[in-house]
């Protein structure tokens, strides 16, 4: 069976927030072949100054708010840009001639994202359907197999020590119930049909 660590983050269906088609997210951009609503990856990370490129990956950065403080004569100075998670700005130099330092950053707006919802884009994946009182739902086709074969093994893979845990291993308890198997497995052959019409119409 092929291991999955974690839900796939790209090459996923989402709902189009527009009409409620299947759109494909892929290399950071999305386009729905319904009513042509189009959606682009934020800009790439500026923890740089001008002439000066990130050094980090090509992954969409976050929108920062930034606060530069001068030690000098304390003058503040706030701003938003993108910006990695893990990558700190540049400082800027102060009208006074002094160094700035980043005396807070954080991100501006930004509510958690739904596990349930693609953490690039923020909108809802669209294989989900209802299934022993919850909510069944997948990222794309290759997560629906995966959970096909995690649900439907007698003897479902025990984390070795020392292993990384797989996706399998974080399911919810309602998932794994012996109670609940034939329901689940039937809700996956749902998701699986609708991942394969929505691959059908982005042909």
């Amino acid at each position: 069976m092929p291991r999955l660590l974690f839900v796939p983050r790209d090459d996923v269906l989402v709902s189009c927030p527009r009409c409620g088609a299947a759109v494909r997210v892929r290399d950071g951009r999305a386009r729905c072949s319904g009513c042509a609503w189009v959606w682009e990856a934020s800009p790439r990370c500026r923890c740089q100054g001008p002439g000066r490129r990130c050094p980090g990956p090509s992954t969409p950065a976050m929108e920062t708010r930034i606060e530069f403080r001068c030690q000098y004569c304390g003058t503040v100075l706030e701003e938003v840009r993108p910006l990695h998670r893990n990558h700190t700005p540049d400082s800027p130099t102060c009208r006074c001639g002094t160094l700035m330092y980043v005396r807070t950053a954080w991100y501006a707006a930004i509510e958690p994202t739904a596990v349930d919802h693609d953490q690039l884009t923020g909108l809802p994946y669209h294989l989900r359907t209802d299934c022993a009182g919850h909510t069944l739902w997948a990222a794309n086709l290759a997560h629906v197999a995966y959970l096909e074969e995690f649900i439907g093994a007698h003897h479902r893979p025990r984390k070795e020590p020392g292993a990384a845990q797989e996706l399998g291993h974080h399911l919810p308890r309602w998932m794994i119930l012996a109670r609940n198997r034939a329901k689940v497995l039937r809700g996956l052959t749902r998701l699986r049909e609708m991942a394969e019409r929505a691959a059908g119409s982005h042909r």
